[in-house]
């Protein structure tokens, strides 16, 4: 099987290990339907094609009030050098949980993790000292409404 194969037990092993990172290689391989040693082949095959690229836990945001907080960040420039630096900047913080490249107007969204809210003034006095920024917009989540199957993105 090529390394990059995305077959429908290949789908089914990314599903599962999205749903619950922790399982066992026999408890993965009894959910999709293989033995262990083909399952456990091919949990190596999406690790090095990088399809899995690591495992991670999540916090359950939804237990409890939710404030998150995002930012759009926008450069004055969008030269990969430019862009490298504000990513570097961002990067360091630890109040910092993911950094998405958009498209439009602005260049990046940040998620503020939810324990580091007071951070967010310290990120922008960081974007704008050390980086070509051009403008931020800070946004305030005040309640969470849907999550496509229930599930936590």
């Amino acid at each position: 099987m090529p390394a990059a194969e995305t077959d429908e037990k290949n789908q089914r092993i990314l599903d599962e290990l999205r749903a619950n990172a922790r399982l066992t290689i026999p408890e993965l391989a009894e959910r999709v339907g293989l033995s262990a040693t083909p399952c456990r082949l091919r949990v190596k095959a999406l690790e090095a094609s990088g399809a899995i690229k690591g495992y991670t836990i999540k916090e359950n945001i939804s237990a409890g009030p939710q404030i998150l907080k995002f930012m759009l960040v926008e450069a004055t420039v969008t030269t990969r050098d430019v862009l490298e630096k504000i990513e570097g900047v961002l990067k360091i913080h630890p109040a910092v949980r993911d950094i998405y490249e958009l498209e439009g107007r602005h260049d990046y969204l940040v998620v503020i993790d939810e324990h580091h809210k007071d951070q967010v003034k310290h990120i922008i006095k960081d974007l704008r000292q050390n980086t070509q920024v051009n403008d931020t917009v800070t946004l305030s989540v005040m309640d969470h409404i849907y999550w496509r199957d229930g599930k936590l993105p």
